[in-house]
């Protein structure tokens, strides 16, 4: 039996303070998303632009629908869910890197 709720299952099973950690990393990638998507549309990289803000819209659908179900925790899927922050991650530090390159 479980909570419907990925936020109080969090709280539940490890606590308050992982699920304010789970919540930060979420937000965190969120953040980094959006500002890797506004980097890239900046520089007219409409290619690497879709890949942070599939990042963004994937990770928010994810965090919405935690709000009334659990299935994305269950552990076969675990592992695809905690690969959006390092993805995300690695583009923002990619918009570094392109944001730094002479205009061509």
């Amino acid at each position: 039996m479980h909570a419907h709720n990925i936020y109080l299952q969090t709280a539940l099973d490890f606590g308050l303070p992982a699920m304010l950690l789970v919540l930060a990393i979420f937000l965190g990638t969120l953040i980094l998303s959006y500002w890797s998507w506004r980097r890239f549309r900046s520089w007219n990289n409409a290619s690497l632009a879709l890949l942070p803000l599939a990042v963004f819209l994937a990770v928010a659908s994810f965090l919405l629908h935690g709000f009334v179900d659990i299935a994305g925790w269950q552990q076969r899927v675990t592992m695809f869910i905690w690969f959006f922050p390092g993805l995300a991650v690695a583009l923002y530090r990619l918009s570094e890197h392109v944001s730094q390159q002479p205009h061509q």
